[in-house]
């Protein structure tokens, strides 16, 4: 049995499997041209200048930019593979959406472990985050419902109609 049989205001997991690789898609789109546009303010702004915490804002950008790309592709993986009834085509998203929260619970620690105090100036940030991360969250589980329900043989497109 499936952990959920409705997704949000969706009547199924089929169709808040796509909403959900529909808002994954924005969102990473959204993060992906957030974190490259401080990347390149890091760049400016620290150019010529060689520092070992200089050097970690380009790799934790860097990083945050890969996630960001593979959960473009993997929400568009998902939006082909809950079309064509392939549970194959969901993992890569349950990955990708994984990966994205935990990357960016680490920036969090590391952010209040550098800041402290002063960290308390975030809080506004920290609770948008949180609020995002539960999103996430009911996606990571509506698809987990569409993969366990295309494994055990429902969830097809001609079981939903």
């Amino acid at each position: 049995m499936a952990i959920m049989q409705k997704c949000c205001c969706f009547s199924n997991v089929r169709t808040g499997s796509t909403a959900c690789g529909v808002y994954s898609l924005i969102s990473a789109c959204i993060y992906l041209a957030i974190w490259a546009y401080n990347l390149a303010q890091a760049v400016t702004a620290f150019q010529g200048v060689s520092d070992p915490v200089v050097d970690g804002i380009y790799a934790a950008y860097s990083i945050d930019i890969i996630v960001a790309v593979f959960l473009i592709i993997a929400s568009i993986v998902l939006l082909v593979g809950v079309s064509n009834d392939n549970k194959e085509m969901l993992i890569p998203y349950m990955v990708a959406i994984i990966l994205l929260m935990v990357l960016q619970a680490i920036a969090w620690i590391i952010i209040f472990a550098l800041l402290g105090l002063a960290s308390s100036l975030l809080i506004g940030n920290l609770v948008v985050w949180l609020l995002f991360t539960g999103l996430n969250i009911t996606c990571l589980l509506c698809v987990m419902s569409q993969y366990q329900e295309l494994r055990d043989g429902r969830g097809t497109a001609s079981n939903v109609a």
